[in-house]
């Protein structure tokens, strides 16, 4: 018998909007002063080695901070856990970092300045992304939960595309400060949105995860070897991509204060990319329903033919349009990589600790990819460096259409 609408409970759209809201508004600042900090590392440089690489160092801070804080909103003892294993990878890339800022002597204090303001944004970022990740579970009812955080990554990538626009027209009219007190206006409304959720959400219940559960983990990750291939080849593939969004302007044009409106629409269209890749991945189902091996071997050759375009000989809106496709094939990837992993059939607990691992490793090893191409963009040229990263989503296709780990047959996906 059907429940009648008018006795059905009606759900709370206050925590959702809040929710929402706040990602929106924390999207737009987040690139908005990314935007500015990274171009402001460019011009004290002048090298896209340094500046890919600062670009890199507070996003790992901001990944090791989060947990803990996600811990104190959740609650679960796996959030101290994977906090621990953050925070030493933090620690490993921070030295290296400030190792490569000394290295241009402390004059430069600026760029330490553009460090400390880059990770409170990735930082505050992830936290966002905790808090959504545990409230709008409990806000949500079931069925409709995979629309609602649908809806949330959309707006996501929206305020991830307005941000450097905006970000870039600030500084080109009115300096750096404008764009810091900008962001410093966001945070203000996004503590007064989350102090008002927290007050409306309950705590969840503790959950523990024992030792007999890690050893699982550990034996999952080493009997799925193509999905730690995976990890290792995507990081080095992801960092080189936030790379070339300062590299292929560095290369192309004169580095100077007029041509960071170059730069933020650079970062619009890597945004807007990833976007219209969220979209479509949403029209298919996601990977599962287009089928895994074929779509990831076409995202490979895709990936290596975006080195025959040759940015680095091309102007105009060529280099947008590359950064836009760039954007889109690598959030299909990492959308492939996250349904190998959720097929590994673990428990709840033992999943999220499963993925915390994962991103350590992509934390110590994004860093790396972005100095390579770095370094590979300063000396050789743009299109050279694309080669580098077509070439490794290529040999992810190969991986997954040779060794199909996504197979219910496989025995190293051992349930728990």
């Amino acid at each position: 018998m059907n429940t009648p609408t008018a006795d059905r409970p009606r759900m709370d759209i206050r925590p959702v909007f809040l929710l929402m809201t706040t990602t929106l508004l924390l999207a737009v600042g987040d690139r908005l002063i990314t935007t500015s900090a990274v171009w402001r590392v460019v011009e004290r440089t002048q090298s896209a080695v340094a500046a890919s690489f600062v670009l890199m160092v507070p996003t790992v801070v901001g990944v090791a901070v989060a947990p803990s804080i996600g811990f104190l909103l959740d609650n679960r003892n796996r959030g101290l856990t994977i906090s621990k294993v953050f925070v030493v990878a933090a620690i490993v890339v921070m030295a290296a970092g400030v190792t490569t800022i000394g290295a241009f002597g402390w004059r430069y204090a600026d760029i330490l300045a553009a460090v400390v303001i880059l990770a409170i944004v990735a930082g505050v970022g992830r936290v966002n992304d905790v808090g959504v990740a545990t409230i709008l579970p409990g806000v949500v009812p079931s069925e409709h939960l995979s629309r609602f955080n649908g809806t949330v990554q959309l707006l996501r990538n929206a305020g991830r595309s307005i941000g450097p626009v905006i970000g870039a027209f600030l500084v080109a009219r009115f300096g750096i400060l404008s764009s810091v007190a900008s962001y410093g206006v966001v945070l203000a409304i996004c503590a007064t949105s989350a102090w008002m959720l927290l007050k409306r959400v309950p705590p969840t219940q503790i959950q523990k995860v024992g030792l007999r559960e890690r050893r699982v983990i550990v034996r999952n990750m080493l009997y799925n070897s193509v999905v730690l291939a995976y990890v290792v080849v995507g990081a080095l593939a992801n960092g080189s991509i936030q790379a070339f969004s300062v590299a292929i302007p560095f290369r192309s044009i004169e580095v100077s204060g007029e041509n960071i409106t170059f730069y933020g629409l650079l970062q619009a269209a890597y945004q807007g990319g990833m976007l219209v890749a969220g979209v479509f991945l949403g029209i298919c189902g996601l990977a599962r329903k287009i089928g895994n091996s074929s779509l990831t071997i076409s995202v490979g050759l895709l990936g290596m033919a975006m080195a025959y375009w040759g940015i680095a000989l091309a102007g105009g809106m060529l280099p947008l349009v590359a950064g836009a496709v760039l954007s889109g094939v690598m959030l299909v990837w990492v959308s492939i990589f996250a349904d190998t992993c959720w097929q590994l059939r673990l428990s709840e607990e033992v999943r999220g600790l499963t993925v915390g691992i994962v991103y350590a490793v992509l934390s110590v090893l994004r860093p790396v990819g972005a100095a390579i191409a770095g370094v590979i963009t300063e000396n050789v040229s743009a299109s050279a460096a694309l080669g580098v990263f077509g070439g490794l989503l290529l040999l992810c296709g190969v991986a997954v259409g040779v060794f199909r780990p996504f197979d219910a047959g496989n025995p190293g996906m051992t349930r728990v």
